[in-house]
C-alpha cells in the first residue's frame, strides 16, 4: 500500500505523468501482486466493507481515495510480468 501512496503523490504533485508497477502473472510470494489484486483493492475501497470497525469518516476517506485511484488508473498501471523469483538452494 505504501508504494501506491507514493505513486499517488508523484502524480498529484506533477512529478510524474505515469507510474508503472510490475506485478506477477503467477504470484509466488504473499507480497506478489497481480492485476486482480489491484482491482480487488480499488473495488473494496470504493464499494466494500472490509473494515467493519471503521468510522463513517474513515470509510468516506477510503472511498474518496479509491475513486481518485480509479480515475488515475490510466496513469497508475499494473502490468503482469512473466518473470518469477528464482530460488537458490545452498545445499546446507
Amino acid at each position: 500500500m505504501y508504494m501506491i501512496r507514493v505513486a499517488d503523490f508523484l502524480i498529484q504533485s506533477g512529478f510524474a505523468k505515469e507510474i508503472r508497477f510490475h506485478g506477477k502473472k503467477y504470484p509466488w510470494f504473499v507480497s506478489d501482486v497481480t492485476k486482480k489484486d489491484w482491482s480487488w483493492l480499488l473495488n473494496t475501497m470504493v464499494y466494500g466493507h472490509l473494515f467493519h470497525t471503521a468510522s463513517d469518516q474513515e470509510l468516506r476517506s477510503l472511498k474518496k481515495l479509491g475513486l481518485r485511484w480509479k480515475v488515475c488508473l490510466p496513469r497508475i498501471c499494473i502490468r503482469d510480468t512473466k518473470a518469477q523469483s528464482i530460488f537458490c538452494h545452498s545445499g546446507l
